[in-house]
């Protein structure tokens, strides 16, 4: 007496199939919510590490501008504050060669893109969702690129000066003097870097500050404070006009000099 083995059936197939299904759309958010939580730490981790870097800047005796932190962008010079930290030797270099493909390192959000940033939409208000908000920094002098100066990429934006030579934080849309980082009061709660492109008071302020919504799910950002530390902000406790709109009282992080003084 011979046995044949017997196969699944079509129903049987698609009750399996729909099982995986089903076990698949349960598990996605929170394996989502898990990647999202670990590229959150990461990048709050790289803020750390770039904030003791400018630490170590404003530290060092051998600093002729010591106690400072350094320019958000020199016209002049065509530096911007990471290619100082990296031309002094605070940071390690992530990608000198301009159109290579950027590798990880501390300058680099996991939830960035791999593209040049642009401002786009950012006016008197913030478009934090904005992909060009996403792209990289580039230290430059003039189009196209000066060959013979180096080129550094940076994902995060400086809440700093943007012509000369100014310390953090060239806020009101004027070079300010040159005030020690001792100075600040409560700089706890005053940005330094933050998820986003360029210098917070881009075009002498009059536009809102350039921050990305990059982690929980578009609706948040990272900061680094004047003092050291991290933190992940809901866009909606962050400003939401005119960086020169921004008043002292305004809840969340401080942005501009006549706030924490």
């Amino acid at each position: 007496m011979s046995r044949h083995s017997r196969g699944f059936t079509l129903i049987e197939l698609i009750v399996v199939v729909g099982i995986i299904l089903v076990l698949m759309a349960l598990l996605a958010p929170a394996l989502f919510k898990a990647r999202d939580y670990s590229r959150n730490a990461a990048c709050l981790s790289n803020l750390h590490q770039v904030g003791a870097a400018f630490a170590n800047y404003a530290n060092d005796g051998s600093n002729t501008k010591r106690s400072l932190f350094p320019v958000g962008y020199n016209s002049t010079t065509g530096h911007n504050y990471a290619s100082v930290m990296i031309e002094l030797g605070y940071l390690n270099s992530p990608k000198t060669n301009v159109g290579a493909v950027s590798t990880a390192n501390v300058l680099r959000c996991p939830n960035s893109l791999d593209n040049p940033g642009s401002l786009g939409a950012v006016n008197a208000s913030p478009v934090p969702t904005a992909s060009g908000l996403n792209g990289y920094w580039e230290n430059t002098v003039s189009e196209p690129l000066n060959p013979t100066v180096r080129h550094y990429r940076t994902w995060y934006g400086y809440n700093g000066g943007t012509t000369g030579d100014a310390p953090l934080p060239d806020t009101d849309g004027t070079t300010l003097p040159q005030i020690s980082r001792d100075k600040y009061a409560n700089c706890n709660n005053l940005v330094l870097i933050f998820d986003g492109y360029l210098t917070a008071n881009g075009a002498g302020g009059a536009s809102a500050i350039p921050y990305a919504a990059r982690h929980s799910g578009s609706s948040a950002t990272n900061i680094l404070c004047a003092d050291g530390h991290g933190d992940t902000i809901p866009v909606t406790k962050m400003p939401q006009g005119a960086f020169t709109a921004i008043q002292a009282g305004t809840p969340g992080p401080q942005w501009r000099l006549s706030q924490v003084q």
